[in-house]
């Protein structure tokens, strides 16, 4: 009673596309392919090395503020309490 769809069956196939291994491998595309993969391996940071500077970072932070308080403590330590001088103009 009804006659089956058909739909692109008489219509010729589709050819595939003429595939060059070595244009492939070395044309423009594969040029800019590589560029762009380069390009990317380039911007994307090492997470163990960025690690590893920001810990360099705040450690020398770390000790030059440790440097600095024992530095401080060595001098109140070292020099008593002077009573303040009061300055008197000198006369001509």
């Amino acid at each position: 009673m009804f006659v089956p769809a058909r739909v692109g069956w008489d219509s010729p196939h589709k050819l595939s596309p003429n595939f060059n291994v070595t244009m492939e491998q070395y044309g423009p595309q594969a040029t800019a392919r590589a560029v762009r993969a380069s390009l990317l391996v380039a911007l994307v940071p090492d997470p163990t090395a960025m690690a590893s500077l920001i810990f360099c970072a705040f450690a020398l932070r770390w000790m030059r503020m440790r440097k600095a308080k024992n530095e401080d403590r060595q001098q109140n330590e070292a020099s008593p309490a002077k009573a303040p001088e009061l300055l008197l103009p000198k006369a001509a």
